[in-house]
C-alpha cells in the first residue's frame, strides 16, 4: 500500500497467488524436506563487515538456478533445523558460533557432506578458535589477492578472480607464503568435509559453479544436474508433497526470445503437460505423482486451471 492508502500494482499479483494456494490448500500436506541445505551465516550477516548476504545469495542462485538442485536455508542460530540433509553448504562464514560448528561436525559424523569456504577460525565475537587445525589443516587468515590460484585435491587447477572494493574486506585461509591453496575433501566419520580456503561465493562464477557441482556429485553420487548450456534466468523449482509435486517456474529473462516451453515429460518423466513461461512471468503447477496429470495451475499472465482428474 502507498502512504495515501492506494494499492500498488503488485498487490493484484499477491491476491492471485494467495487465492490459488487457498483454493488448492488440500494439496499442501506432507512436505518432504529438501536434501540440500544452506546454512545462513547470520553472525557475519549481522556484523559490520557483512559479506554473508552476498555469499548466501550466490550460493542459492548457483544451486537453484544453475544446477537445478532444490535447496532450503537454515539459520546458523537454528542449526538443528538442518535435519537429515545429505549436502550442507556453509558459504563464506568468516565468523561462526561454536554451537553451529559442533552441530555441523556431528551431521558430518552421521554421514552428511559439508561444503565450507573461506576462513572459519573465529567465533561470533571474532575470537580465535582453531577449527582448521583440528581438521588437520595448517592455515592462518590472510588478505586476498585479486587473482588466486586454487588446486582441487591437488590435481585440478582453477584460477579464482575477486573484483571490486569488497576484496579489501575479504580474506583467505592460507599456509606459508607461496604455498598453493588447495580445496580438499576430508573424510570424517560417515561423511565428508569439502573445504576451500578461498571464499568462492565472493569470487567469479566459474570456480563457484565447478566447486558446487563437485559437492553435489560427492553427496548424491549420480544426481542429474542442469546442463551448463541451459538458461539460468529460468528457475524450475519443485517441492515434494504427500501426493503431489508443486512446481514453481520463474522466467527472469527480459525479452520475448527468452520465452521458454517447459515440458514435464522431458524434465521430470511426466508425459502430458506443457506450460509457456514468458519473460517476467511465473507459473505454478500441482502435478499428481501417481497419474502424472495436472491437478491445478496458476499463471501470472492470467490463466488459471483446476482439474484434479481431467485428462489434458
Amino acid at each position: 500500500m502507498r502512504a495515501d492508502g492506494t494499492e500498488k500494482p503488485e498487490l493484484e499479483a499477491f491476491r492471485g497467488l494467495a487465492k490459488f494456494f487457498w483454493e488448492n490448500r488440500q494439496f499442501l500436506v506432507g512436505r518432504r524436506l529438501e536434501e540440500t541445505c544452506i546454512v545462513i551465516p547470520h553472525s557475519n550477516m549481522l556484523g559490520i563487515r557483512d559479506q554473508a548476504t552476498t555469499a548466501t545469495k550466490h550460493a542459492v542462485r548457483t544451486l537453484e538456478y544453475e544446477l537445478g538442485v532444490p535447496t532450503r536455508t537454515v539459520s546458523e542460530y537454528e542449526i538443528a533445523a538442518v535435519g537429515e540433509a545429505k549436502l550442507i553448504v556453509l558459504p563464506a562464514p568468516r565468523v561462526l558460533t561454536q554451537a553451529c560448528w559442533e552441530a555441523l561436525l556431528a551431521k558430518v559424523e552421521a554421514g552428511a557432506t559439508l561444503l565450507v569456504t573461506g576462513p572459519i577460525d573465529s567465533d561470533e565475537y571474532w575470537r580465535d578458535v582453531p577449527r582448521l587445525k583440528r581438521l588437520g589443516i595448517e592455515a592462518i587468515t590472510q588478505p586476498l589477492a585479486q587473482h588466486e590460484p586454487l588446486t582441487i585435491n591437488g590435481n585440478i587447477f582453477l584460477g579464482v578472480n575477486f573484483r571490486g572494493d569488497s576484496i579489501h574486506k575479504v580474506e583467505k585461509a592460507a599456509g606459508k607464503p607461496g604455498e598453493t591453496l588447495t580445496m580438499q575433501t576430508l573424510e570424517r566419520g560417515g561423511g565428508r568435509i569439502i573445504y576451500s580456503p578461498l571464499p568462492l561465493e565472493l569470487g567469479d562464477k566459474f570456480a563457484l559453479s565447478w566447486a558446487y557441482r563437485q559437492a553435489v556429485h560427492t553427496a548424491f553420487a549420480r544426481k542429474k544436474l542442469r546442463s551448463e548450456r541451459e538458461q539460468f534466468e529460468l528457475l524450475i523449482r519443485h517441492v515434494e508433497l504427500a501426493e503431489h509435486t508443486l512446481y514453481l517456474m520463474v522466467n527472469e529473462g527480459g525479452s520475448e526470445e527468452a520465452k521458454t516451453l517447459f515440458r514435464y515429460r522431458k524434465a521430470f518423466g511426466f508425459d502430458k503437460e506443457a506450460v509457456a513461461v514468458p519473460p517476467g512471468q511465473v507459473a505454478i503447477s500441482f502435478i499428481n505423482r501417481e497419474t502424472g496429470l495436472l491437478a491445478a495451475q496458476y499463471h501470472s499472465a492470467g490463466e488459471w486451471t483446476n482439474r484434479e482428474t481431467a485428462d489434458p
